[in-house]
């Protein structure tokens, strides 16, 4: 958080600040969570109060943070909430929540070790067959099309995985 809100300040004009921080971080870090793209935003929005006196301007937030974690996967939870769909083009990001029906819950299954972001993504191959980004291409425009239409059934075909569940 502090290393980022450092990198923040700077950017936003502030110079050095003195400060003490007390963070509370319920997401379990090094279990691909999204614990560093929390502490990335929470570093930035820090840095946003103090630089600002109107609203946060979540836009440049947004663009900031995908930059430094390199992608808005979970950046855009971690500011937004909920289901969330992104892209990220040009140096913007591009982000889409949709509401989850309030009977919907989710569960993680949290391992009981931790697995370095660096590691886990070592573990990928550097290319993928055509067939197997096509399957996940597929799944991940079926899964938000399941959300969006309320087609919950579709859910356990839309979870599948071909790119990263074997390897990882």
């Amino acid at each position: 958080v502090v290393p980022t809100c450092r990198r923040a300040c700077a950017t936003f004009g502030l110079g050095r600040l003195g400060f003490t921080l007390e963070a509370t971080n319920n997401i379990p870090q090094a279990r691909g969570m999204g614990s560093s793209a929390e502490a990335i935003v929470a570093g930035i929005a820090a840095a946003a109060a103090f630089a600002q006196t109107g609203d946060l301007n979540r836009p440049a937030v947004f663009d900031m943070a995908a930059q430094i974690e390199g992608h808005p996967d979970n950046v855009a939870p971690a500011l937004l909430g909920g289901f969330v769909v992104s892209a990220y083009d040009e140096g913007h990001v591009y982000s889409l929540k949709k509401t989850i029906a309030p009977g919907i819950t989710f569960a993680a299954f949290i391992p009981d070790f931790k697995l370095l972001t660096e590691k886990a993504r070592a573990a990928l191959p550097k290319m993928v067959s055509h067939a197997d980004a096509v399957y996940n291409l597929s799944r991940a425009a079926l899964l938000a099309t399941a959300f969006c239409e309320e087609r919950y059934d579709f859910l356990p075909v839309a979870a599948k995985d071909s790119l990263h569940q074997q390897y990882r």
